[in-house]
């Protein structure tokens, strides 16, 4: 890991502290949200389904969404798609799946989780 993906999960740990709490004690409704996610993220759709762990930001935490730029240069977030899918304050970079937490629910969850507030 270099220091641009330290610094990339630091800058999102909050959202990775949801993912993994989201997929222990997820509810209903989380499970369904994130299934949905990971069905269009294996779909491939946007190419960026990596398997292998090549792209993914932390190795060996495949499936994740390739950080690898595509053929016109764009990349995916390099999340653990495990993860990122159980993140309802996680959009799709490549706009396949949008955040479905507002803002004060994210705070709520920061505070819960003991996080520093968004400035």
């Amino acid at each position: 890991m270099n220091l641009e993906q330290v610094k990339q999960v630091w800058k999102n740990k909050g959202k990775i502290f949801e993912g993994l709490k989201n997929r222990i004690i997820a509810d209903q409704n989380i499970k369904s949200i994130a299934t949905d996610r990971l069905l269009i993220c294996q779909s491939n759709k946007c190419g960026a389904y990596d398997l292998t762990g090549k792209g993914c930001v932390v190795k060996g935490t495949q499936p994740c969404c390739s950080n690898i730029p595509d053929a016109n240069g764009v990349k995916g977030c390099g999340c653990s798609l495990k993860i990122a899918a159980y993140s309802m304050s996680k959009d799709c970079r490549k706009g396949f799946w949008a955040a479905v937490m507002d803002e004060n629910k994210e705070d709520e969850l920061r505070t819960e989780l003991e996080l520093p507030l968004k400035n």
